[in-house]
């Protein structure tokens, strides 16, 4: 048979026997502790500290559509502590440049 044309409910189910498997091994797990705050590091020379976590635009003004969403998702970023946002130049890819994803973080601010 070719290895492109799978049975859906095939994959399906192999699937659902490696999930079951994963968790019967991580049954004994204990639970994941979380940090009270986001990790911070040096931003290059300067005095700036940002988050290991950096929120990306790349989807701003494609795939999110509508800038409240752009919006809701910096109060949620900043309500977690991140401070660090990337805004490449090409975001969203291939659309304006960037000029969505500046405009709508400039009306956030």
């Amino acid at each position: 048979p070719d290895p492109l044309c799978l049975d859906p409910l095939l994959l399906m189910l192999q699937f659902l026997a490696v999930a079951a498997a994963v968790m019967m091994s991580n049954a004994s797990l204990s639970p994941i502790k979380r940090s009270a705050s986001l990790p911070r590091k040096q931003f290059g020379s300067s005095d700036m500290m940002v988050t290991e976590v950096c929120a990306g635009t790349m989807t701003w003004g494609s795939f999110v559509q509508e800038e409240e969403e752009a919006h809701a998702q910096l109060d949620t970023l900043l309500e977690l502590g991140v401070n660090f946002i990337d805004t490449a130049e090409l975001y969203p890819v291939a659309f304006n440049y960037g000029q969505t994803t500046e405009r709508w973080i400039g009306n956030w601010l």
